[in-house]
């Protein structure tokens, strides 16, 4: 995305339908439902530049609005109450969908917490993503624990799709949890180097912003072979 989010969204919704960008907040909703209509409503975002989060995750069966901060910055507490008040009623049933980022925990509960008591919306839950499986538990007091990664894509067209069949916000709340919680859901990373079309310096589980990974593999053949052992040894973490 390029430096000025606000030129960039406004790009965006000239090129796909069904889309309005909220100028002065840079934030992105959807076109297609009133925000009167008794279905869960779905809200996420986060710091710009890791398109197409969130911004291309609004839509039909996903999620009704996304709060854009500026290049790797949480948004604001005032855009995100902002954008919640155009997709949503103090009546409706909302759901923050929200990375494990500092910035972001911090922002998003400011907002619901200003929602609630400013403008009565009593029906708000936070479900926090933490897809990534990169730190092992033993790390994680150590660190800011596990982060929301590629699993968040996932996450919100499964409570999309529950929202559009009529579910209640706990029951989609709930579903979420199990999911993250239960291990059915999460994002395995790896880094790796190319020296004469072999894989090398493997690093299986590497984070985001460089935590280490769990086990590390000097070579392979391709990358059939990496998930050929990330498979075979799921159920044996003490091999990694």
């Amino acid at each position: 995305m390029l430096s000025n989010v606000n030129t960039s969204l406004s790009g965006y919704v000239r090129a796909h339908n069904g889309l309005r960008l909220i100028q002065d907040r840079n934030c992105i909703v959807r076109l297609d439902k009133e925000p009167s209509n008794h279905k869960v409503k779905l809200l996420s975002g986060g710091g710009s530049g890791h398109e197409p989060a969130h911004v291309g995750y609004v839509g039909y069966g996903m999620l009704d609005g996304a709060v854009c901060g500026d290049v790797f910055c949480s948004p604001s507490a005032t855009a995100i109450v902002d954008c919640l008040r155009t997709i949503a009623k103090p009546s409706d049933e909302v759901l923050f969908i929200v990375n494990n980022y500092t910035g972001d925990r911090l922002n998003f509960g400011l907002a619901a917490e200003r929602a609630a008591a400013l403008y009565g919306y009593k029906k708000l839950m936070i479900l926090l993503n933490d897809d990534d499986c990169s730190i092992e538990d033993e790390l994680v007091r150590r660190s800011v624990g596990k982060r929301g990664l590629a699993g968040s894509v996932l996450l919100i067209k499964i409570l999309g799709a529950m929202a559009e069949l009529g579910h209640s916000v706990e029951e989609m709340h709930r579903f979420g949890n199990k999911m993250l919680r239960g291990g059915h859901l999460a994002t395995f990373g790896f880094t790796f180097d190319i020296v004469n079309n072999s894989l090398v310096n493997i690093e299986l589980g590497k984070g985001l912003h460089g935590e280490p990974g769990v086990y590390k593999m000097q070579a392979c053949d391709n990358f059939e072979s990496i998930i050929d052992f990330i498979m075979c040894n799921q159920e044996n973490r003490n091999h990694f």
